[in-house]
Formats: C-alpha cells, structure tokens, sequence
C-alpha cells in the first residue's frame, strides 16, 4: 500500500519545480528572444521529467527492495518450515525404531513361547483326548507361523542356509521350533528360487496327513511373488483344495492363499 505522507511530498516537490519554471519563464520574456523562450521550456519539460524519472526510480528501487525483502523472509520461513519438518521425523522414525525393536524382542519371545508350548503338547499326548490334543497343536503352530509371517523376513545370509530339500522336510517337522525355524529359512533364502513352489507342492501332496505341514506350507504359498516366479498357479489352487479337509483353521488359510494369487 502507498505510503500517504510520501506521495503528498512528491507532489508537493512536482508543483515547486513547476511554479520555479514558470516563474523563470515569466521573467526572461521580457528579456529574451523566442528561440531562448523555445529552449527554456524545453528545460522545463527536462526538468519536470527528471523529477518525474527520479522520483519512479526511487520507487522502482523501493519495491525492488521491498520485493527482495519479502523473498528472503519467506526464503527463511521455508527455511525454518523445512528444519522443524525435519526434526520432526527425526524424532517419529526414533520413536518408530524403539517401537519396532520392542516388537521384534516381543515377537522373538512370542515365538519361543509357542514352540515350548508346542513341545510341551507333545508330551501330553497319552493324557488327552487325540481330537483335542490335535486341535491343540494346530492352533498354536498355525499362532507361530503366522506370527513368523508377519514380520519383514531375515536377509539370508550366503551359505548359511540349509538345502532346499531339508527345509521343506522340517517344515513338517514334528516339533514347533524346527516347523518355524524351517519357514524363517525358506523364506529368507528361497522366496525367489522358482524351485521352491514345485518341490513344497510335491512334498506336500505326500504328507496330507500332516495337518501343521500342510498348514505351513500355506503359508509359504501365501507370501510368495507368484507371478515373478512363474508358478503353477492352477497346481496351487488344486493344492489349496485338497488341503481345506484338515480343519477350519486351515480352510481360512486356504481362502487367504486364494485370494492372493494372481488371476
């Protein structure tokens, strides 16, 4: 906005200029030709338009400066905008990190708890009813599994990764802690082996009586790119079939493997 006082000054400072002019006008006409009558207006006409020039190029400066002015606050405001962004994420990734590594410890000791329990099951094999005993232990190892499912898989570490063919045997191992150490390994070393789903698929179609293998190697299925692996989709799906006949819990399973396979 202009500023009031300045631009009664200006004008102020225009009509002095003019009135000086015309008084030097009226005086040199009664002493001076025309031609220098000519001459002296024309330096009025200067005059008046160097004023005009001087007093556009203070303003042009003026807003130059105040537009400068302007630039730089906001660059700081950015400026601060940015570092308080930044300090910011700083503190939600740290409190992001001290919450991921409270569920990892969290995670790992869920994870024995179920293997124990799991083993401890086992034992208890002639004091229960089978049926029970069965149910049992297909909820804590299907508990386990999904557990070890969701969280990111462990970067495979070159050759310390047992053979394909192992793994995929202690997937249907007898106790929870080889079942679930043989999915951490499968899927950090063998998610992305195109032999992996044939060889599990084989595998499995034997030892359908395994209700945790079966259940297992659902799992697996469930979380691998099939599409990258160029898997025998139709081979899955028949396998996911035959696998709703070993209970409820697996029949669920079975519909999340369905679900994520490609179309």
């Amino acid at each position: 906005m202009a500023d009031p006082d300045k631009e009664q000054l200006e004008k102020e400072l225009l009509d002095l200029q003019k009135q000086k002019t015309q008084a030097e006008i009226a005086i040199l006409r009664r002493t001076t030709p025309l031609t220098e009558l000519i001459k002296i207006f024309g330096s009025f006409v200067l005059g008046v338009g160097g004023a005009i020039a001087a007093i556009g190029g203070f303003q042009f400066a003026e807003i130059r400066a105040a537009r400068s002015q302007l630039q730089a606050d906001e660059a700081i405001k950015i400026k601060n905008q940015a570092t308080d962004a930044a300090e910011q994420a700083k503190d939600e990734i740290k409190g992001l990190t001290e919450k991921k590594d409270q569920l990892v410890l969290s995670a790992d000791q869920a994870q024995k708890n179920f293997a124990t329990l799991s083993d401890k099951i086992q034992r208890l094999r002639s004091k229960m009813p089978p049926e029970i005993l069965q149910m049992i232990e297909q909820d804590v190892n299907a508990a386990d599994i999904e557990l070890r499912a969701s969280l990111p898989p462990a970067e495979a570490v070159p050759g310390s990764s047992q053979p394909l063919t192992i793994l995929i045997d202690e997937l249907f191992g007898p106790t929870a802690s080889k079942r679930g150490t043989a999915y951490d390994q499968l899927m950090a070393g063998y998610s992305k082996n195109p032999a992996l789903t044939p060889a599990l698929l084989e595998y499995a179609s034997h030892h359908m009586d395994n209700p945790n293998g079966i259940y297992n190697a659902l799992v697996v299925l469930s979380h691998l790119d099939h599409q990258a692996l160029h898997s025998d989709i139709a081979s899955i799906r028949s396998f996911a079939e035959q696998a709703r006949n070993s209970g409820p819990k697996t029949s669920e399973r079975v519909d999340k493997l369905l679900q994520r396979l490609p179309h």
